[in-house]
């Protein structure tokens, strides 16, 4: 499922792979977990707590793998420098 900044939801039955191929080379994407591929644009918080979670501007908590992290964590250093 796509979920736009509007809400609107769109149901596709492409595998998260192909979109994930697809966005590779547009770099506010970021797969952060096996389930979840995130515009980094729309990042308003990160927390440590369960795991870790990316909490985006329509409010939607997403996991970040713990795997991901460290690599979430650089795209936040490259944008405040």
């Amino acid at each position: 499922m796509i979920v736009l900044l509007s809400g609107k939801k769109i149901v596709t039955s492409r595998f998260l792979k192909n979109f994930e191929e697809s966005l590779k080379e547009h770099s506010p994407f970021f797969r952060c977990h096996k389930s979840y591929i995130i515009n980094t644009e729309y990042i308003v918080s990160y927390s440590k707590s369960d795991g870790g979670t990316v909490t985006l501007q329509n409010q939607i908590e997403i996991p970040v793998s713990g795997n991901k992290v460290e690599e979430l964590l650089a795209l936040f250093i490259r944008v405040i420098r």
